[in-house]
């Protein structure tokens, strides 16, 4: 009989981890939904080169995090993921942004390359040597 107890109140507490878990708003970790990205050049004697993504954020309460990059094959693959934002916010509606991310090309030979941000893709072609 005890054991039946404390398997019944195991089994409560992982239900009531789980109802807080989903409704404790976007996820940290969670990837932003990009609609669009565009590659963008700087002037220069080497110019410089940007990817300016586009998309919304779920509701107030979600910011966008710090950007990596990886270069795979032909491949540059940006990761922009979100969080939770500090402060006091407001969970109503999704939020637009647009983020300018400078792109690292160190190290990259002339040619074409794939420019992806969470799954969006777009190209770039490099006519020199990085």
């Amino acid at each position: 009989m005890q054991w039946k107890t404390g398997l019944f109140i195991l089994a409560l507490s992982l239900l009531l981890t789980a109802c807080n878990i989903s409704n404790s708003g976007p996820a940290r970790g969670s990837l932003a939904k990009v609609d669009r990205v565009e590659v963008v050049t700087s002037r220069g004697n080497l110019p410089g080169y940007a990817v300016v993504a586009t998309g919304l954020l779920p509701d107030r309460c979600t910011q966008l995090g710090r950007a990596s990059q990886r270069v795979v094959a032909q491949s540059i693959r940006i990761t922009l993921p979100t969080q939770p934002a500090t402060g006091t916010c407001s969970q109503v509606g999704s939020v637009p942004f647009e983020e300018t991310i400078p792109l690292r090309l160190n190290g990259l030979a002339a040619g074409s390359y794939g420019v992806e941000v969470n799954g969006v893709t777009t190209s770039l072609f490099l006519t020199e040597d990085r």
